[in-house]
C-alpha cells in the first residue's frame, strides 16, 4: 500500500495488518532499514522536524488515552504521548516500535486520492528485532524503500476508525506478481456465487469471529466447543482475522489436535523434521504442492471455509539443503488467529455496520 506522509510529502511502502496503531519510520531511527531488506539507496526517510504538517499529540489527549489501553505509553502531564508498541502475543516476544504520537497530513493512493490532515499516528525512531517486518512488504524492488505500518483494527485510531469506514474488503494474492487489493466504503462489494458470511462477535479491536471446529481429512477434530470463546468483558480468548501475520496461531487444545492429526497422516510417508516451531516435513526437492496432503476446512458459525494446500503448507529449504514443507500453524498461549497464508485468495469483506464478515474464494487481479 502505498501513501504519502508530511509537507513536503514523503512517499512511502506500507504493510497492513489489524492492530490499532498506524506508524511511520521517522529520523533518526534506530533499528530502521536494517536486516535482508537494507533500504534504497538515495531514500529519503521521513522527519517531523521538517514537516510544517507535524504536531506532537499530548499525554492528556484523548489518542493517547486510547492509546494506553493496547500498549505502554510513556506520559508525564502535557508533554508529547510516548509509546512502545508491541507485537506479539506477549512482552517476551520482543519485538515492539517505539515513538512518540503526532498528528500529520497523509494522502492515501498510488493516485494520490485520498488525503487526510490531522492523521493520528505514531513517528517510530525505534524497531527492534526488524526483521520480524521483512516479507510483510512485497514491492517490485529488492529493497524496502520505507516502511510504514496502517492498522486495520476496530479503535478509534485505526485507519478503520479515523475514517469512520463502515466496510472494507481485502484479498491477499498468493501471487508475489499480483497486486492484493485493500478496498474501502462502497468499493468494498462482493458478486457473484460462492459467497459465505460468518457474525462478527463485539471486541474492541480485533475482528474476532466464532470458530466452532477444524476438519482435518474430512473429519472433524475433537475440540472441545469453549476453546476458542471470545470473553466480551476483557476480549480474551477469540479467533479473529489478522492480515500483518503469516502464521495461523491457535491455542491448546486446537493446536494439538490439529498437529497431531497431520502428524499422524503425513509421516508414514515423510519424515517429520525435528527441531522446528512448526510441524515440517522433508521434502525431496523442497517442493510441497507436489505432495498430496489432507484437506482441511475451518467451521465456523454459519460459515464453512475450505482451505487449498497453499492455505496453510508452505514449501522451503532446510540449512542442510534438504526440502521441506511446513504446516503454517502456530501455538498461542493467549490468542487465536487466521493469518495471511490462510487467507491467500479469498475475498474477505467486513461489514462493520452489519457485524457480518463474508468470504469469497477468488482471483485477487479481478477484485
Amino acid at each position: 500500500m502505498e501513501l504519502a506522509v508530511g509537507t513536503p510529502p514523503v512517499t512511502v511502502q506500507a504493510m497492513v495488518g489489524s492492530s490499532d496503531l498506524c506508524w511511520v519510520e521517522c529520523s533518526p531511527c534506530s533499528g530502521c532499514g536494517s536486516g535482508s531488506t537494507p533500504r534504497a539507496a538515495g531514500a529519503r526517510l521521513y522527519d517531523r522536524a521538517n514537516s510544517s504538517s507535524f504536531s506532537p499529540v499530548a499525554c492528556t489527549s484523548r489518542s493517547c488515552k486510547i492509546l494506553q489501553k493496547e500498549t505502554r505509553t510513556n506520559c508525564t502531564g502535557d508533554a508529547a504521548c510516548g509509546y512502545r508498541y508491541v507485537y506479539g502475543a506477549t512482552d517476551t516476544d520482543n519485538n515492539y516500535v517505539q515513538g512518540i504520537l503526532g498528528t500529520e497530513t497523509f494522502t492515501f493512493g498510488s493516485s494520490k486520492e485520498v488525503t487526510m490532515q490531522n492523521f493520528v499516528f505514531g513517528c517510530t525512531n525505534t524497531i527492534y528485532r526488524n526483521d520480524l517486518f521483512n516479507g510483510h512488504v512485497t514491492l517490485s524492488s529488492a529493497y524496502i524503500s520505507q516502511v510504514c505500518a496502517i492498522g486495520l483494527g476496530r479503535t478509534n485510531l485505526s485507519l478503520v476508525g479515523q475514517l469512520g469506514l463502515e466496510r472494507f474488503s481485502n484479498c491477499l494474492s498468493s501471487n508475489p506478481k499480483v497486486a492484493s487489493p485493500i478496498l474501502f466504503g462502497s468499493r468494498a462489494q462482493m458478486t457473484g456465487g460462492g459467497i459465505s458470511s460468518t457474525p462478527l462477535l463485539y471486541h474492541y479491536m480485533d475482528y474476532s469471529v466464532n470458530l466452532v471446529g477444524i476438519s482435518v481429512d474430512g473429519a472433524r477434530l475433537p475440540i472441545p466447543n469453549d476453546t476458542f470463546a471470545l470473553d466480551p468483558k476483557t476480549g480474551a480468548g477469540g479467533f479473529s482475522f489478522e492480515t500483518g501475520a503469516a502464521a495461523t496461531l491457535a491455542v491448546d487444545p486446537a493446536y494439538t489436535a490439529v498437529v497431531e492429526a497431520f502428524r499422524e497422516r503425513i509421516s508414514k510417508t515423510h519424515r517429520v523434521v525435528n527441531g522446528s516451531s512448526l510441524l515440517c516435513f522433508l521434502v525431496d526437492g523442497g517442493a510441497s504442492g507436489d505432495v498430496a496432503v489432507p484437506s482441511m476446512t475451518m467451521h465456523f458459525d454459519g460459515m464453512d471455509m475450505e482451505l487449498r494446500q497453499k492455505n496453510y503448507f508452505a514449501s522451503g529449504k532446510l540449512e542442510s539443503g534438504d526440502g521441506a514443507m511446513c504446516l503454517m500453524i502456530g501455538r498461542s498461549k493467549t490468542t487465536s488467529i487466521i493469518g495471511s497464508v490462510m487467507q491467500m485468495d479469498f475475498h474477505v469483506l467486513y461489514d462493520l455496520k452489519n457485524s457480518v464478515l463474508s468470504v469469497q474464494r477468488a482471483d485477487c487481479s479481478k477484485i
